[in-house]
């Protein structure tokens, strides 16, 4: 056997890529969103991620106000 010859199970065949296979499995090309909706949507997870930090800090202040009156 050469080393340097690549091995091949003969059991194996050689498989090849077909790109409208993959095309048909992970769906047609589709556009880039333009910049305008990149912003838009970070800026919505940006308000929806504050909103959900200011109420957990609200959540946690009563919490800590509820300990100090016991």
């Amino acid at each position: 056997m050469n080393p340097n010859q690549p091995q091949q199970d003969s059991e194996a065949p050689l498989q090849t890529l077909d790109l409208d296979n993959l095309e048909n499995l992970f769906g047609g090309r589709q556009t880039l969103p333009s910049l305008s909706d990149i912003r838009t949507a970070t800026l919505n997870a940006l308000r929806t991620t504050n909103t959900n930090l200011r109420e957990e800090n609200n959540r946690v202040a009563t919490y800590v106000a509820e300990l100090d009156n016991k």
